[in-house]
């Protein structure tokens, strides 16, 4: 005689799964919703946790769990444009399983070539401001540019023979031009556009010009120095000799200029040159008047000094 029985064995379980949210610009939060799945009459409560990657910042799960079925919500921003991949884990006793959100962050940086410029009064010099894609970003970009040219000084107080507050008379800022204005910038890809800065009327000095392109949330900068000297260029120390008392022409030429040497040029002169331009000039050099060191040779350096447009000469020692 035999008996049969049929045993039944329920295997319950779950599933965990996350939608990966559009691209986001930086700064910007994009939500991702876990949807979970009882399977064959789960009953339990999944816990819900994330492991959340360098540069993403994630708000808490809501709700932190979920019972039998249901879904929650997670938001995720970053500053940093990449790719993030945020691992979700639902856990209920023995059970654990993971699922994947993928949250795209997108950005452009703003970069100017040169950065630092120093060119002659009257000139007008460009640089470059190039914006590039950063995490598939695409869209237009706004330029705008800005120079920093203002110049105030005083004193005084209330009482007390205070003064009233004087101020200097402001310099004529350089002019300033993009173009274009507006630019589009390809997803992966890079645009340009070309800042002119115009000291037609501006004063010798230092100026720092600020361009500034946004897109939406996006503002990024780039700062560009510019000087405007009186001197084209500016040389290091240069030896010369001359004979004392010869009536022969000799030249030198400094950072650009030529000078024409009569002679022995004396201590200390100060040549004028030509500032805002970078031409070959010839200037005379009176001859030496020194006593007593006829016919002989001396050494002197000149060095064309920048911001004054001069050349300097001295005679380091006397020789004999």
């Amino acid at each position: 005689m035999s008996h049969s029985t049929n045993a039944t064995f329920t295997v319950t379980d779950f599933t965990i799964s996350a939608t990966s949210p559009a691209a986001v610009n930086a700064g910007i939060s994009a939500t991702s919703t876990i949807a979970l799945t009882a399977l064959n009459g789960f009953t339990g409560t999944v816990s819900l946790t994330d492991t959340v990657p360098t540069n993403l910042a994630c708000d808490a799960i809501s709700p932190t769990s979920i019972t039998n079925s249901g879904t929650a919500t997670v938001s995720c921003s970053s500053t940093v444009a990449a790719t993030y991949m945020l691992m979700i884990t639902g856990t209920s006793g023995t059970l654990s399983h993971s699922t994947t959100a993928i949250f795209i962050v997108s950005d452009f940086n703003t970069t100017a070539n040169p950065s630092s410029i120093t060119s002659i009064v009257g000139s007008a010099p460009n640089s470059t401001i190039t914006m590039s894609s950063l995490g598939g970003f695409s869209g237009n970009v706004t330029l705008t540019v800005t120079v920093q040219c203002s110049n105030t000084s005083g004193s005084g107080g209330i009482g007390g023979g205070g003064h009233a507050l004087e101020m200097e008379p402001m310099p004529s800022c350089p002019t300033l031009r993009l173009n274009p204005t507006v630019v589009f910038v390809p997803t992966g890809g890079s645009v340009f556009s070309i800042l002119t800065v115009n000291g037609s009327s501006t004063p010798a000095g230092n100026y720092m010009v600020a361009v500034t392109a946004t897109s939406g949330n996006l503002v990024h900068s780039a700062v560009i120095n510019v000087t405007f000297t009186d001197s084209a260029v500016v040389s290091q120390a240069t030896s010369l000799t001359a004979d004392s008392g010869s009536n022969s022409t000799s030249t030198v030429g400094i950072g650009g200029f030529t000078f024409e040497i009569i002679g022995l040029v004396l201590p200390l002169l100060a040549l004028i040159g030509t500032a805002g331009s970078r031409n070959t000039r010839t200037r005379n050099i009176a001859h030496d008047s020194l006593t007593g060191h006829q016919n002989n040779r001396n050494t002197y350096h000149l060095v064309l000094v920048p911001n004054v447009g001069y050349v300097q000469v001295w005679k380091p020692s006397r020789q004999s």
